[in-house]
């Protein structure tokens, strides 16, 4: 009776234990930053991180899936295979990477970095979550664009001498043949006539493209695209070329490109039913909960 009753209490301390751990849990991510590793600071000499002070911070940062969309540290940032990075990353000169200094509270960086770092000692190293609340938000359905998976464009082409020198850097005349920009495929001149031009696009049958970049120069940067038909006398006598975007549903948030108008976006999702890819141009930290292994390199105290 003795051990069923020794038993039943550390049954009913562990059963306490858990719940003031998940009590506790719930706590601090309400509060919308929550950390997985982080130390206590038994030495309560050891001075803190408090709001008003100067510090300079390493730091990680990463999304849920493990790829790293910014960094401190060059070692990192050059690293692709240990360390793979987002779609938006832009690896820099060495002599960039430096430790973050900011100000505690002075709302110069997102409001879970801030949050954090109060707290830690020098030296002290964290992982810290952040959600969207309290990182950049969510998503703004305005910067949303949907393109067909199957995409059309005319054989035939008309525009100014003026815009034609714009688009291709040449001036116009019969028989020229030049690359179209956007879709890298032969362009020809057939007419240039009172300040107007007429081109056609002439690519080939199953001819592969890649006018949203190119995997093989960028990883997750670009796709391939293949031309699956060509009529010429299709779309009121101006033709109609077919284009097929090569992108899965794998391809979700891990692939990126860059539109005609230089501007970057993600794939937010494809939608293969309805034949449609979803691009998402607002920046690619926006909407992710966000992962900062973080190391306290320096604190400059307010008093100071």
């Amino acid at each position: 009776m003795k051990k069923r009753i020794d038993k039943d209490d550390r049954g009913a301390v562990s059963l306490l234990l858990t719940l003031v751990i998940v009590v506790l849990l719930l706590s601090v991510a309400a509060a919308g930053v929550y950390y997985m590793n982080r130390p206590v600071n038994e030495a309560q000499d050891i001075p803190v991180v408090e709001e008003g002070d100067t510090v300079k911070v390493d730091y990680i940062g990463t999304f849920e899936d493990g790829r790293v969309f910014d960094t401190t540290l060059y070692d990192v940032a050059k690293d692709n295979i240990t360390y793979p990075k987002s779609v938006s990353f832009e690896l820099k000169e060495k002599g960039l990477y430096a430790p973050f200094s900011f100000k505690v509270g002075a709302g110069s960086t997102i409001p879970g970095f801030d949050r954090g770092v109060r707290g830690l000692h020098l030296n002290q190293s964290v992982r810290v979550v952040i959600p969207p609340s309290e990182g950049y938000g969510y998503i703004d359905q305005s910067k949303l664009k949907n393109i067909s998976i199957v995409q059309e464009v005319p054989v035939k082409v008309s525009m100014s001498v003026e815009e034609f020198k714009n688009k291709f850097s040449q001036t116009p005349e019969v028989g020229l043949t030049v690359k179209e920009p956007f879709w890298g495929w032969n362009v020809t001149v057939m007419a240039v006539s009172s300040g107007m031009v007429t081109y056609y696009n002439m690519p080939y049958l199953h001819q592969t493209v890649t006018p949203y970049g190119d995997p093989q120069v960028r990883e997750n940067r670009g796709w391939y695209c293949d031309v699956i038909s060509i009529d010429s006398s299709a779309n009121d006598g101006n033709g109609l070329i077919r284009v097929k975007n090569l992108v899965t549903p794998a391809d979700i948030n891990v692939t990126g490109g860059t539109d005609e108008d230089g501007q970057l976006f993600t794939i937010l999702n494809v939608d293969e039913k309805n034949g449609t890819i979803t691009l998402n141009y607002n920046k690619e930290v926006v909407g992710k909960t966000l992962i900062f292994d973080l190391t306290v390199v320096s604190i400059k105290k307010a008093t100071e």
